[in-house]
């Protein structure tokens, strides 16, 4: 979002205080990075920095396991797993972080957040070598591999979905992907509100629940944004005077645009269509809407997760970095 309406948008954030130092007053996390680094030399292990406890549930209990030469610790996401993960790495000579997709969405990355090529987005390596941006939304979007989604719910014998038997990968990735597209129109719309630092109202997120499809998602957003700010509200950034919601609702045509191009082609293969968009939407979302539907109960995440290391699809791009950290031992 280069043109005219993101630079609208800049201003009104910047004029009303909303933007912050996205990294902070950092003196304290010096100070306890320095006891860490003394701590740390007494050990020749390799320590990979994690978010947050649900990715540590995930990456260093089911699929990956601390051992003579790697060590994984957990961040504290109430007080910014990822940025905390990035200044761990950048404070102590020898160590490795990963943190989600999701952490570029903010004004100086929101280009490499909506990058449609894997290839260039996985050659940015915006933090270095040692940070692993993961290619995906967070990681609960890796606990949707069609295989183990499968075994997990004819298992437990709740593989029933409105009155039809989910049986096959292809009943399933069909059901997903139609799901998957509801929460990317419905993320456009939340991206509006991240943008501009304000908490989404209840109504925006309760279209998660509330509606069947995108489509029925689309004619509920208007009105949702008249409420937010009324149509005639106009704010003076020299030289220009703006209509507010105009160039709120084009900021939403704009996000829209970014979300739909993962999934540009209705002819492609739904698994191919479904992946491409597990890249973007947000998968805690997901991963409800599957718990719901298919009434599902706890700790249905952490069996998903090891149904994962059973079947071998562990992700790829974390075991070629859990690899580079061995390879660096």
């Amino acid at each position: 979002m280069n043109n005219l309406a993101e630079i609208y948008l800049q201003k009104i954030m910047t004029n009303h205080g909303e933007l912050t130092d996205w990294f902070g007053d950092m003196r304290s996390e010096m100070l306890e990075g320095e006891a860490e680094e003394q701590s740390r030399k007494w050990s020749a292990r390799k320590r990979i920095y994690l978010e947050g406890p649900t990715d540590y549930d995930i990456i260093a209990i089911r699929w990956f396991h601390s051992d003579a030469i790697i060590e994984f610790r957990a961040q504290d996401t109430d007080e910014g797993g990822c940025r905390r993960v990035i200044n761990k790495v950048n404070e102590q000579y020898g160590t490795y972080g990963i943190i989600d997709r999701d952490y570029l969405f903010n004004p100086e990355h929101y280009s490499l957040f909506f990058e449609v090529d894997d290839e260039i987005f996985k050659n940015q390596k915006l933090f270095g070598d040692n940070v692993l941006i993961l290619s995906r939304h967070e990681i609960e979007n890796y606990l949707v591999d069609i295989p183990s989604l499968l075994h997990l719910i004819i298992n437990r014998k709740r593989n029933l979905y409105k009155d039809k038997v989910i049986t096959t990968k292809d009943e399933l990735c069909e059901m997903l992907l139609h799901i998957a597209k509801k929460i990317s129109a419905i993320d456009a719309i939340c991206s509006v509100f991240r943008i501009f630092r304000e908490t989404t109202p209840r109504q925006i997120k309760g279209l998660y629940f509330n509606k069947a499809s995108a489509e029925e998602v689309e004619p509920e957003v208007e009105p949702l944004l008249q409420e937010w700010i009324r149509p005639d509200v106009k704010v003076d950034l020299k030289p220009h005077e703006i209509n507010l919601f105009e160039c709120v609702r084009e900021c939403y045509v704009q996000l829209s645009d970014r979300y739909n191009a993962f999934d540009p082609d209705e002819e492609l293969p739904k698994l191919t269509r479904l992946l491409s968009l597990l890249r973007i939407i947000d998968g805690k979302q997901l991963l409800g809407q599957i718990k719901f539907l298919f009434k599902l109960r706890d700790p249905f995440e952490c069996d998903l997760a090891d149904y994962i290391a059973y079947n071998g699809t562990i992700p790829s791009e974390l075991k070629e970095f859990i690899q580079f950290v061995y390879s660096n031992a």
